[in-house]
């Protein structure tokens, strides 16, 4: 599972890439970690609907219904989504992309495969 820092670091770097103001900045951090919630709210399922584009879209398009800010739309959907891509690179879960059509969860490495990998270059090095 990516760590919940890397989320925060993401979030970071593409609000500042749209703006150096702290507000993006600050927004950007905050939608990056927003998705992990679902670990410390009671009743929600770590990587459930909240771990969804369209949950995603959602909020984005709450928050830019309540600010008319279109980089506030821009700044939450990207830090958001690089949280489901980071989490469908490396995860013991996949990330449920096409819901509510399909329950099926997408993961490119799980944290097993990225552990054989590790093992594979420990012995490469001592050979």
């Amino acid at each position: 599972m990516t760590n919940p820092v890397t989320h925060l670091i993401w979030g970071y770097l593409l609000g500042r890439a749209v703006s150096p103001a702290p507000k993006y900045l600050f927004l950007g951090m905050m939608m990056g970690i927003l998705l992990d919630l679902d670990q410390v709210v009671p009743g929600l399922v770590h990587h459930g609907w909240v771990h969804t584009p369209v949950f995603v879209l959602a909020v984005s398009g709450l928050l830019y219904a309540l600010t008319r800010d279109r980089l506030v739309f821009w700044v939450s959907l990207a830090a958001m989504m690089s949280h489901l891509v980071l989490d469908t690179v490396a995860t013991q879960w996949g990330i449920m992309w096409l819901w509510p059509l399909s329950t099926h969860e997408f993961v490119i490495w799980t944290l097993s495969d990225l552990a054989i990998l590790a093992v594979i270059k420990v012995y490469a090095l001592l050979f």
